[in-house]
């Protein structure tokens, strides 16, 4: 089986690799750099992480304005950072993927690299929490949304809740709105908190 999915994924490797080839020499090929890809876009990342901390305000009811300020008002390099900021992080996730998939169905996850491969599928993990509280900074209503759908999802997991309830208590929870908390408690583990 396993043999299997390798062969496809060489396959269809193989065809991705063949625009590339074209445009590309083959020693300059993307695909064949695709961690290094990953490490470039996760520099510009933080680089352009600090300085949109630099400016941005991390209350509840500033948030959103800050943002706004960044993207519009701020003459000077607010917007293209922003800009920046996002694309490279859409970048990184997309050869962080690829990279996966690469150096699994070409098989190279075994004897040498096993410690590579086993320290780099955590990395995995910790992108993804990352990405998604860089949601939640702009605090829209998407940030609301994949905050309340990210506290259900982990409503769901029973060490999770556990961690929640005793971690997250109102008392550390001040400076949210009443909107967030009416559309929190209605069916997270943030009920059970509110009760201590």
């Amino acid at each position: 089986m396993i043999k299997r999915i390798h062969r496809v994924g060489r396959v269809a490797f193989e065809l991705l690799r063949k625009p590339f080839s074209r445009a590309f020499e083959s020693d300059q090929n993307p695909l064949n750099y695709l961690g290094a890809l990953t490490v470039f876009f996760l520099w510009i990342i933080l680089v352009s992480g600090i300085w949109l901390l630099i400016f941005f305000r991390t209350s509840v009811s500033a948030a959103f304005d800050s943002v706004e300020y960044l993207t519009h008002e701020q003459w000077y390099l607010g917007g293209i950072m922003r800009s920046l900021h996002r694309y490279a992080s859409d970048a990184a996730i997309v050869t962080i993927l690829l990279h996966v998939i690469k150096e699994f169905v070409f098989d190279r996850y075994r004897s040498v690299r096993w410690f590579n491969w086993v320290t780099g599928l955590p990395l995995i993990w910790i992108v993804f929490p990352l990405g998604i509280t860089g949601y939640w900074l702009v605090w829209d209503e998407l940030a609301q949304y994949v905050a309340i759908s990210s506290a259900e999802l982990l409503d769901r997991i029973p060490c999770a809740c556990w961690c929640c309830q005793r971690c997250i208590r109102p008392s550390a929870m001040k400076r949210r709105t009443s909107q967030w908390r009416r559309k929190c408690c209605g069916s997270t583990g943030f009920t059970c908190m509110s009760t201590r």
